[in-house]
């Protein structure tokens, strides 16, 4: 008999798209099983996990300065190039025949994130107890993962968008490249306001010093 170790149909879906990514999806997408709750929380967990990696796995792995490390750069780094990742996205997509929602595209790229989530952990734990001669098993490995989080990507983006498998690829790529641009501008329009603000600043000075 088939063991169920979680009984809600949405929770088990989520975590079943790690092994059955195309049957999880297309029944999400079919059946109207998605979960914006539970997209947050697969969020949350990737940004917590990044992390745990980078402050508290095995000093021979990581190199980070725990007294100036700063929690901000990896939330910028994580769930703000997803949340990027998800409005360009879906802009290039519904301007290309796609048919998913943003909510679609949303929780379908949290969902993918499931396996840097578990490979963050088993760093966390495991380079505790290797040597540091296993740092190339954890790059291979690291690879492997990411390697297959894009390809989650790719099939979440198949069937949201109903499209073939090369348009996904194809999307995804301008979709990155769409990324690039936005992010530039977006630094763009910090910096410009930035110095329009020292600019203002020092008019005042002047003008007080008058």
């Amino acid at each position: 008999r088939t063991i169920v170790m979680v009984r809600d149909r949405k929770w088990n879906l989520a975590l079943s798209v790690l092994t059955h990514p195309i049957a999880s999806f297309n029944e999400m997408k079919q059946k109207k099983l998605c979960s914006v709750p539970i997209a947050i929380v697969f969020l949350a967990l990737f940004f917590v996990t990044s992390v745990l990696k980078t402050m508290y796995g095995g000093f021979m792995y990581v190199l980070t300065d725990t007294s100036t490390y700063n929690a901000l750069y990896t939330l910028i780094g994580s769930v703000g190039i997803l949340l990027l990742w998800v409005i360009t996205n879906w802009g290039l997509c519904i301007l290309n025949e796609g048919k998913g929602s943003l909510k679609e595209v949303f929780i379908m790229s949290s969902y993918s994130m499931a396996p840097m989530i578990v490979y963050a952990v088993v760093f966390t734990v495991i380079t505790h107890v290797i040597p540091s001669t296993g740092t190339s098993t954890f790059s291979l490995l690291s690879t492997i993962v990411a390697i297959y989080m894009v390809l989650l990507m790719l099939i979440g983006m198949t069937v949201i968008h109903e499209y073939s498998f090369f348009k996904a690829m194809g999307m995804a790529i301008l979709s990155v490249l769409g990324m690039v641009l936005v992010a530039f501008v977006i630094f763009s329009v910090i910096l410009l306001a930035q110095q329009f603000i020292m600019f203002g600043v020092a008019l005042v000075e002047e003008a007080l010093l008058r």
